[in-house]
């Protein structure tokens, strides 16, 4: 989780714009999660988010999207092993089907889609 709060919390900044206080109280709500990762900081750092327009919170998942799958797609590439240098599958934790807010979504990262038939 203290990953994925990294994450967001580098699309905040990228995003931010001058002026717009709400990114600088997103971000510090953030930093704190991310240091202190209790129940009581993450909502503080939910109502950060939700006070950012929705415009805003849309550019924010969206860089943070995009910044996932960079790093998903750097892990997958140095991902491995020295034995003959095959690449080991990535782990990957199950991911909730639909989050319940647009901050869990930013967090979550997008949904992925599963396949129907072989």
């Amino acid at each position: 989780m203290v990953e994925a709060i990294r994450l967001l919390t580098d699309a905040v900044k990228t995003e931010r714009v001058p002026g717009i206080v709400e990114f600088r109280l997103l971000e510090r709500a953030l930093e704190e999660v991310a240091r202190n990762p209790t129940t009581t900081l993450l909502a503080h750092a939910s109502a950060a988010f939700r006070a950012l327009d929705r415009d805003h919170q849309i550019l924010v998942m969206k860089r943070a999207e995009t910044m996932a799958h960079r790093s998903a797609d750097l892990r997958r590439m140095t991902n491995f092993t020295l034995e003959g240098a095959h690449p080991r599958p990535p782990h990957r934790a199950p991911k909730p089907k639909q989050a319940a807010s647009p901050f869990l979504s930013a967090l979550n990262g997008p949904p992925h889609r599963e396949r129907s038939g072989a």
